[in-house]
């Protein structure tokens, strides 16, 4: 299940705001790329913690087709424990799954991981990937089609993306005492005519964790 989490009213403005600016005018939002970082204190690996799950959507709910990548387990077809992996979603029923090579444990202490998430338009689908991952624990990773995945839904652009989503669908699970942050560093939108628009302003949706608990 998706930890559901309320990022602050002020938050969500700021991104409102900048995705406004990038959906103006009728301009067609072919690309959308969220940032992360992942920052573990201290992971268990007895009990398989923290575990993280990241949901993006290509429209503004999660009642169609979307995404899900998780952060040291897999769920598809069963729970295994360790490595990440990418779901192509139609409401709660998983339509295909891909594994990252390494499949194992978290087990660095004071380890940030970053990742970007890209969700394209391409060929008249959706594609998402996992790209310019990196990890004490398992190097690098995505970026070379083993996290990626996509599906024909008849959208021609992306603007009913809606960063909302993200935010608040996504977060820890499972040990979030492991947990120091997971930040929204940086949202960037490219649109059909070749501009781009990006909003730097961390947005912690953990903040209140504190991994020595």
């Amino acid at each position: 299940m998706k930890r559901v989490l309320q990022p602050t009213a002020l938050a969500i403005a700021l991104v409102a705001m900048t995705y406004s600016a990038a959906n103006a005018d009728g301009v067609q939002i072919v690309r959308v790329e969220e940032e992360w970082s992942l920052y573990v204190g201290e992971p268990s690996l007895n009990t398989n913690g923290p575990q993280v799950s990241m949901a993006m959507s290509p429209k503004s709910d999660l009642l169609g087709h979307f995404f899900m990548f998780y952060i040291n387990y897999r769920t598809d077809p069963d729970y295994l424990p360790g490595g990440a992996q990418v779901q192509l979603m139609y409401g709660d029923e998983v339509l295909l799954s891909k594994d990252n090579p390494n499949d194992s444990l978290l087990d660095q202490n004071e380890e940030t991981l970053h990742w970007t998430q890209v969700m394209e338009m391409k060929n008249g689908a959706v594609e998402f990937e996992i790209k310019d991952g990196t990890s004490k624990s398992w190097g690098g990773f995505g970026g070379l089609g083993h996290l990626k995945t996509s599906v024909t839904t008849g959208q021609t652009n992306l603007n009913s993306y809606n960063p909302a989503v993200s935010l608040t669908q996504s977060g820890v699970g499972y040990a979030g005492n492991r947990v120091v942050s997971l930040v929204l560093q940086r949202i960037s939108w490219f649109t059909s005519d070749g501009h781009r628009y990006d909003l730097h302003a961390p947005i912690d949706i953990d903040s209140d964790l504190d991994p020595w608990d």
